[in-house]
């Protein structure tokens, strides 16, 4: 099945870069804070307990999955942000974050596109696939990475905020279980789209891919 190893990125089809590159960006997302950076490639993300011990400096590591159709009749779906551990996943996909977007830039699949989407309050970070790219939406620039005292590595930011993060369990089964999914901003009026009770404080941790 196509949509949980395609993770092409829009309009980074040819992007072979082996190691992090970035660029600091004082307009967009990262508009005023200090060592923000808009642009960066090639890492993965892991989510760190912000009230229990962890096993790593790292966290949990982190992988885009499969979530659901858009009904679209070329086959697009959305994914989340998950832990590895919980989507019980093959893939760590490699992202890459361009102009304040985070695109999934694994090339498993060259047919495949990929965007990002918008992220509110109370929502989990998703994006979205699709075999025709010109059905994608443009990117979402609404994200950046920070290098902070509070951390070894540099964490990721929604338009500016580091600290409102969540892994909540999801309320929507996975093939394997309940996924635990990255939140922004979580609250207990959800929809219905994940376990409010069983949500906990994370930073999202960027991890640099080896050469």
């Amino acid at each position: 099945m196509f949509f949980l190893f395609a993770f092409v990125p829009l309009a980074l089809a040819a992007l072979t870069l082996a190691s992090p590159l970035y660029s600091r960006q004082a307009s967009g997302p990262c508009t005023g804070i200090s060592g923000g950076y808009d642009s960066m490639y090639n890492f993965t993300l892991a989510a760190f307990n912000l009230t229990l011990p962890n096993a790593n400096s790292t966290g949990a590591p982190l992988v885009v999955r499969f979530n659901q159709w858009t009904g679209s009749a070329t086959a697009s779906y959305f994914s989340a942000l998950s832990t590895y551990y919980s989507a019980h996943s093959n893939n760590e996909p490699t992202l890459s974050l361009v102009n304040g977007s985070l695109i999934p830039s694994n090339p498993a699949d060259a047919d495949v596109s990929s965007t990002n989407l918008a992220v509110s309050a109370s929502s989990q970070l998703l994006f979205e696939f699709s075999t025709e790219e010109s059905e994608l939406p443009a990117p979402i620039q609404n994200y950046c990475i920070i290098d902070s005292p509070d951390s070894p590595y540099p964490i990721l930011a929604v338009n500016g905020v580091t600290d409102a993060f969540s892994l909540c369990e999801s309320d929507t089964p996975y093939y394997f279980g309940i996924p635990n999914d990255v939140m922004f901003q979580a609250t207990e009026d959800n929809g219905h789209t994940y376990n409010y009770t069983s949500c906990y404080p994370v930073r999202l941790q960027v991890v640099y891919e080896q050469a």
